[in-house]
């Protein structure tokens, strides 16, 4: 079994601090998507208010249609009506479920904005937990080269104790990278909710 030295744990915080550059490039990507459902659930919001609009004149077509149907010379029949009257029920159906579709696409895209606050966090932490490390590998050192240069005792001690605040330290960021974690695992829950939601709304859009 190879034997652990103190470059091995500043190769970990060095990849660490690779792993947050990367962490944060894969969350400015996953905010293009966020957006990019906002700028969606706008459009379908214009796409419901026209349709509203539409089947505002529709129906009036349709009540002119009835009173016409009585006229025998007005060219207006019984399929001319059900025509206009099938393209109303139709596009209401639609309407309904676009303002569903619609609800759960906000619903998603404001849980996915938190979420990404949340990584941003977890980020954060990893990253003070890395140049932590570094510090308490270079701290443990320093007390390894004292003794082997038999420095005093009392300079010993307050190295000693040095290490010692520096472990609080990383022993304090090392729980909160866990808690900011456990945290991001409870808004990943959620927005995975939230798609399952936006999956079952997403039935007919034309």
């Amino acid at each position: 079994m190879p034997i652990l030295t103190p470059e091995d744990e500043k190769e970990l915080a060095r990849f660490e601090q690779n792993l947050v550059k990367d962490w944060r490039d894969l969350i400015s990507a996953k905010e293009k998507v966020t957006d990019a459902h906002m700028k969606l659930a706008d459009l379908i919001a214009k796409e419901n208010t026209r349709r509203e609009i539409f089947l505002r004149t529709a129906r009036d077509v349709y009540k002119q249609m009835q009173v016409l149907k009585r006229e025998k010379m007005s060219n207006i029949d019984e399929q001319d009506v059900n025509v206009i009257h099938d393209v109303i029920e139709a596009d209401e159906q639609l309407l309904d479920k676009n303002k569903i579709n619609l609800n759960s696409l906000k619903d998603l895209s404001l849980q996915r904005e938190y979420l990404l606050k949340e990584y941003r966090e977890v980020i954060e932490a990893l990253k003070e937990v890395g140049t932590i490390r570094k510090a308490v590998v270079q701290k443990a050192l320093k007390i390894e080269q004292a003794k082997n240069k038999l420095i005093e005792g009392e300079k010993l001690e307050i190295l000693d104790q040095d290490f010692k605040d520096i472990q609080k330290e990383f022993d304090r960021a090392k729980g909160l990278f866990n808690k900011k974690v456990e945290h991001l695992q409870a808004a990943k829950a959620e927005v995975n909710g939230l798609w399952k939601k936006l999956k079952d709304s997403t039935t007919e859009f034309d």
